[in-house]
């Protein structure tokens, strides 16, 4: 005869394994979403801010409209574009006009003179005129730059002529 230990262990061994190894009952359904851009080479430019210095001026080099000073050069620095890429820079600015004068900045004291930005090869920079040039085997490259003042008037005004321009780098 079997006593009531003998069927409570009994009904255990039944019981137990459904429990412990029966189906899962789910609890909800959670969904994860990955999210990522994945980027082809994108170029470092090797320079901060650039301060061109472009030197001291007597007004009296200014004695025309379109008269203008010796040449300050700079240059913009690139690495770790993609080798052999085509890169483009272009400047722009609500303070650069179509003809390539840069307007000075408004805490300037100077007046009736602007900058001008000129290529490698001397062509006047216009905000429609962007530069390019190839990528070297390592990935780099520089572009190189002219600015010069230039008179705007028969009259220049002494003081202050700081401007200050934006460029954009694009390749493909």
């Amino acid at each position: 005869m079997i006593n009531k230990f003998q069927k409570f262990s009994l009904a255990m061994i039944l019981i137990l394994p459904s429990i412990t190894y029966g189906t899962p009952t789910p609890l909800g359904a959670v969904t994860l979403h990955f999210l990522a851009q994945i980027n082809n080479y994108s170029c470092r430019v090797n320079d901060d801010d650039t301060y061109v210095q472009m030197g001291n001026w007597d007004t009296r080099i200014f004695n025309r409209t379109g008269a203008y000073t010796q040449p300050a050069s700079f240059a913009l620095h690139l690495s770790d574009c993609p080798p052999a890429q085509t890169v483009t820079v272009g400047f722009s600015g609500a303070n650069f006009s179509s003809s390539g004068l840069i307007t000075l900045d408004p805490d300037s004291t100077a007046e009736g003179i602007a900058v001008q930005i000129q290529d490698s090869d001397g062509q006047v920079m216009t905000n429609s005129t962007p530069v390019t040039i190839q990528t070297n085997e390592a990935g780099g490259a520089i572009f190189h730059f002219n600015a010069r003042y230039v008179s705007t008037r028969n009259t220049v005004t002494a003081g202050s002529a700081n401007a200050t321009i934006s460029y954009t780098i694009s390749y493909q």
